[in-house]
């Protein structure tokens, strides 16, 4: 389940083959941040924390 949260994050907001290696964070449209983590050949990579809207809950996500 939490692949499909990132995919759709992903999909629905950049697309990932035009991301640059290295550090990022993705922000809601009310600047909150989203998610943060690595990404390698475009792609999410090694441990990603995401955040949810308004709340204070977060997971982190291991990606290989």
């Amino acid at each position: 389940s939490t692949f499909i949260f990132l995919y759709i994050f992903f999909s629905a907001f950049i697309s990932t083959s035009q991301i640059l290696d290295g550090f990022h964070e993705f922000k809601y449209s009310d600047g909150e941040i989203a998610s943060k983590g690595f990404i390698k050949n475009g792609k999410p990579d090694g441990f990603w924390t995401n955040y949810f809207q308004n709340i204070s809950l977060w997971i982190v996500v291991a990606r290989t």
